[in-house]
């Protein structure tokens, strides 16, 4: 009985061909965008699921009353004998681990040396972690000074098909010389990882974290702290003991003494919120937003739900076309349920072979779709079993509802009356309901879709007082190189293409460094201004465009310039200064005279006001 449903099916498909052709591709298109939306949503609420205790991880983070920077006093790091003490005192505690960003001048010669992003990680990473050693000791790897576990593709990449296990490295970090022994092969990190890294080196490798353990010095933060919890234990029962941390370390040093009221809080998070749910100072890298995905989400609803509604809306004018159809079938024998079976029928083949024409649609799509969004997304099933299941569901759903109304309302019609090719009442309005559905939908996505061309047009043309055209920027990653600006300069100088060189801190597009400053000229007493500030070399305001409204720029070779410094405009009108040269800010500790103003520019999102700017000319640029 199946095989003749199917068989008569593609028959009366393959007669009306234009209109079959337009339901299966309309309906296809809408899935396969419908299909791309569900990956990336997907992708992002299953950041970090993967680890076999996920749901007892937590990151230990910190609030700072007072110590506001981007626009929070809330950050990730924690003092470096955290991991050691929460371990030591905290019984819901079974692992503790730290991880610092690592980024290591790497090879096994000089063919082979490259930077490489990583991670400084304590002895029990791969005790809270479930990242797959594929080779070595869970237990060692991490344990000793030198210690370096690469990933699968890193260690191709420096040994081919060798094991590297036991194999050495050559290592440039923290402006020293190193070799290292590799004790450990892990696999690549997953797309949907917050930690990611080409090599996880041992912490201990570092003098300046094992000098801090051992002198249980609380009052510098650089560390990501994790804790496995026990499987009776939550995170709320941290509490008490995070509490007590602040009150035993943190309150007795003089800073806080004298200020009690902004003595650090710690709290914890759970590792499956830290993707969508925590935009905290000193993250490892960019989170993503769980509004921005859930309107995602909402979106492709809404595309799915106009396919749907377009592929009804034309079953359902076929299907009131066909009531002649029903008569003749009636009136020669064919019972409601053979008549229902028929037209499911018809609906579900070609809602399946619209679903098999949009994976394929989604699988060419994809590539453009990644770069789009910035994942690496796959259609793999062993990689989203759930969302495939979900695409079948959704494909018998719309088959069903497509096939509902032919199958439940025109195989009741009686005899004469399908014979006469009355439609049954109420179909128009229906078609008209569903047209004006789509009407509304459609408007709605259009405005969408404009208000943010408009969003993407402003942030393309609006000035950011900055000249970035014809501006190449080169990352001096290596301190040796940094120490040879001078050699780097006058050398560049010398190409016929190049009209000016700088060299900055940070860049002018994101400068992000920042302090509370206290001093300067006027100052009264308990007067605090939050600035940003970045180390410049002269030729900075003239390589960016920069405009001077008082004063003047940097002179090269000027040593009465060394040390000094340039404010804008939103640093003078907070330091109530008309005029702003000759006085002098204290910044990092030393006082800098203002030797010019220059004009406010956009160095921070346009979703931020401008801010309290000093750049100084300092020879020691890069800390």
């Amino acid at each position: 009985m199946l095989k003749n449903y199917l068989l008569v099916a593609f028959r009366g498909l393959r007669a009306q061909r234009g209109t079959t052709l337009l339901n299966v591709v309309g309906l296809a298109v809408g899935l396969a965008c419908a299909l791309l939306i569900g990956l990336y949503v997907w992708h992002e609420l299953s950041y970090d699921r993967f680890h076999a205790h996920a749901d007892r991880i937590v990151r230990v983070a910190k609030d700072e009353p007072g110590s506001d920077f981007m626009g929070t006093s809330r950050y990730a790091l924690t003092p470096a004998p955290m991991a050691e003490a929460l371990m030591r005192d905290v019984p819901e505690v079974e692992y503790a681990a730290q991880v610092q960003a690592a980024q290591v001048l790497l090879g096994t010669d000089p063919d082979t040396r490259g930077y490489r992003d990583g991670l400084y990680a304590t002895r029990h990473f791969f005790d809270v972690f479930s990242f797959d050693l594929l080779d070595g000791d869970p237990a060692t790897a991490l344990a000793e000074p030198g210690s370096v576990v690469l990933t699968a593709s890193t260690a191709r990449a420096y040994f081919g098909e060798t094991n590297a296990v036991g194999q050495t490295l050559d290592g440039r970090f923290d402006d020293e010389q190193a070799g290292l022994t590799v004790t450990g092969v892990v696999a690549d990190p997953p797309s949907n990882s917050h930690l990611t890294f080409d090599f996880l080196l041992a912490m201990t490798t570092s003098e300046y974290y094992t000098r801090t353990v051992e002198r249980d010095r609380w009052g510098s933060s650089d560390y990501h702290t994790y804790a496995l919890l026990r499987p009776d234990a939550t995170a709320d029962d941290l509490t008490p003991a995070l509490s007590a941390f602040a009150q035993t370390y943190i309150a007795p040093l003089d800073f806080f003494r004298e200020n009690p009221e902004r003595l650090t809080v710690f709290f914890t998070q759970p590792l499956t919120d830290l993707h969508l749910r925590s935009d905290l100072n000193f993250e490892l890298g960019p989170g993503g937003s769980e509004r921005y995905v859930w309107l995602v989400a909402a979106l492709g609803v809404l595309i799915l739900l106009l396919a749907c509604v377009n592929y009804t809306n034309l079953a359902t004018a076929r299907g009131a076309t066909r009531a002649q159809e029903v008569g003749v079938r009636k009136a020669v024998g064919a019972g409601q349920a053979q008549l229902t079976g028929q037209f499911l029928a018809e609906a579900l083949l070609v809602t399946f072979i619209a679903l098999g024409l949009a994976v394929a649609l989604a699988q060419v799509a994809l590539p453009t779709f990644n770069g789009l969004v910035a994942r690496d997304l796959s259609l793999a099933v062993s990689e989203t079993p759930v969302l495939w299941i979900l695409l079948v569901v959704v494909g018998l759903g719309i088959g069903v509802l497509a096939g509902g109304y032919p199958s439940l309302v025109l195989a009741r019609l009686r005899p004469v009356q399908a014979m006469r090719g009355s439609g049954p009442a109420g179909s128009q309005r229906l078609r008209n309901g569903l047209v004006i559905g789509q009407f509304a939908v459609t408007t709605a996505l259009l405005a969408g879709t404009l208000v943010v061309q408009q969003q993407v047009r402003y942030v393309q043309t609006a000035s950011t007082g900055l000249d970035r055209a014809q501006v190449v920027s080169i990352p001096l990653e290596d301190r040796e190189t940094v120490r040879q600006y001078d050699v780097l300069r006058t050398t560049l100088r010398e190409h016929p293409g190049v009209l000016a060189v700088t060299a900055s801190q940070h860049s002018p597009t994101r400068i992000v460094g920042q302090s509370g400053m206290t001093k300067w000229e006027g100052a009264e007493e308990d007067e605090r201004v939050g600035v940003f500030n970045s180390a410049v070399r002269p030729g900075f305001v003239d390589v960016f465009g920069l405009e001077i409204v008082e004063g003047r720029d940097f002179v090269e070779g000027s040593e009465a310039d060394e040390g000094g410094t340039l404010i804008n405009e939103t640093l003078a009108r907070e330091l109530g200064w008309e005029t702003a040269v000759g006085r002098w800010i204290d910044v990092h500790g030393f006082p800098m005279p203002v030797i010019g103003v220059v004009k406010d520019f956009n160095f921070l999102s346009f979703r931020q006001p401008v801010a309290p700017l000093a750049l100084y000319n300092n020879g020691n640029w890069v800390y």
